[in-house]
């Protein structure tokens, strides 16, 4: 079985860090943040960083680039970091990933580098962790400590909402923190980004409590959580719900072809998670069959827990039926009838 790093196993060797990483996973936001406090943990003196803290983007890196930095012995300092960031291994051809692993290779050979390679959300097939990964992880890791970023929880990134609100001067109820969450999405770039601007907001009209209205008032919806939402709402029947989900999308001016497509992607998902579940399996294995990401799979599996696979049919019928009268009329009424006849 391959051993990976968590994040908070990756935070404990800072330092004393080993001699190459393998930053991966769902959370790009908190793999920015690891090798940010890896560089300046490897290189505290801004001056010595200009010697030894050299990056490479998938635009200018090559492996013989590579071997090239990790020879000269760092200046100023004990070590030298590396970073190679934007690799896509979906892209490359096989003969660049071969050389990549010989270059890698070479790293034993120097004990003052610490090269880190990041990737972004799919730029890797990961197999089946831990037990089963793709060979290609298995042999980038035969160089490189794996460090696996997961998708962090809703109630955990609410948390992380109220400290991001208390560094703006503003106070966030946990329920409030929870709503930004459910409003925005679970995006951390995105949720940066909207509670700077809904703190800028408060603190501009002389107030340093959040309340509800200043998120709807400033923030910009997450649609496709809204789709999520919305789907889930029709199918417990939560016609006051599903109508105000509706009226917020307006509000945004979403097209409602884009509502429907959203909403008939999120039943037919639902529907494959169902059949699945009914065949016994577990929700790993449903994610990895049908490639949806893990955690949507749990909240599909809590959403269709009271609803067979006939009833979500008849649904994705009646979704067929409102997108072709959307296509046609290309208003919201067609929209509004499905919530009501469902």
């Amino acid at each position: 079985m391959l051993k990976i790093l968590t994040e908070a196993e990756f935070n404990r060797q800072l330092s004393s860090p080993e001699a190459g990483y393998l930053l991966f996973g769902d959370e790009d936001y908190t793999k920015q943040h690891a090798l940010r406090r890896l560089r300046e943990a490897v290189c505290p003196d801004p001056v010595a960083a200009t010697f030894n803290d050299i990056r490479f983007t998938a635009l200018d890196f090559t492996p013989s680039k590579l071997l090239d930095a990790l020879e000269p012995p760092p200046m100023l300092g004990e070590r030298k970091i590396i970073s190679v960031t934007g690799l896509d291994f979906s892209l490359l051809r096989a003969d660049e990933t071969n050389a990549l692993c010989d270059a890698l290779g070479a790293l034993a050979d120097y004990d003052y580098n610490t090269l880190v390679i990041s990737l972004s959300e799919g730029a890797i097939d990961e197999g089946r962790l831990p037990k089963k990964p793709s060979a290609l992880l298995t042999r980038l890791c035969e160089h490189l400590t794996p460090v696996r970023f997961a998708r962090i929880t809703p109630a955990r990134l609410a948390g992380w909402v109220g400290k991001h609100f208390e560094h703006n001067g503003v106070n966030a109820a946990p329920a409030l923190c929870a709503r930004v969450v459910d409003y925005c999405g679970t995006s951390m770039f995105t949720l940066a980004a909207e509670v700077d601007k809904i703190s800028f907001y408060v603190r501009a009209h002389g107030r340093a409590e959040l309340c509800e209205d200043d998120i709807t008032a400033v923030a910009v919806a997450d649609t496709s959580y809204d789709a999520f939402a919305f789907a889930n709402a029709l199918i417990a029947g939560d016609r006051p719900r599903a109508l105000g989900i509706l009226a917020v999308m307006k509000q945004q001016r979403i097209e409602p072809t884009v509502i429907m497509g959203d909403v008939s992607k999120s039943f037919c998902e639902m529907l494959s998670v169902r059949r699945l579940m009914d065949e016994g399996a577990a929700i790993p294995l449903i994610a990895a069959t049908t490639k949806i990401h893990e955690y949507r799979v749990g909240l599909y599996a809590r959403g269709v827990a009271s609803t067979d696979g006939d009833a979500l049919c008849r649904i994705i019928q009646m979704c067929a039926e409102a997108d072709a009268a959307v296509k046609l009329s290309r208003g919201y009424e067609a929209i509004e009838r499905l919530i009501c006849g469902i």
